[in-house]
């Protein structure tokens, strides 16, 4: 729900360093599942480039329209990380 979700945007933002992101999203998330937007959303969350790409190898299984994955990725700044999402996932025939 939208509700649930800005309690986890407030957690993750709250959370001063990558790892305690990442566990705010992995406590939090457990088995629900979250639209390719609302991934985006908690992708944004992150600074640096590589915390994005670790949040977005987290986050595509629990994605409901994974057809929508690819405008995630293109919202990564670099190619290469693009890439290693893509890797990372078994993705690199995509």
């Amino acid at each position: 729900s939208e509700a649930e979700l800005k309690a986890l945007v407030g957690d993750v933002e709250a959370a001063p360093f990558k790892d305690g992101k990442m566990a705010a999203l992995e406590n939090t998330l457990g088995r629900r599942y979250l639209t390719t937007a609302q991934a985006g959303r908690l992708v944004d969350l992150f600074s640096f480039s590589r915390d994005k790409v670790d949040a977005l190898v987290f986050l595509y299984p629990r994605i409901l329209d994974s057809d929508q994955f690819e405008s995630l990725l293109e919202s990564l700044k670099f190619a290469s990380d693009r890439m290693a999402v893509r890797r990372e996932l078994g993705l690199e025939g995509s």
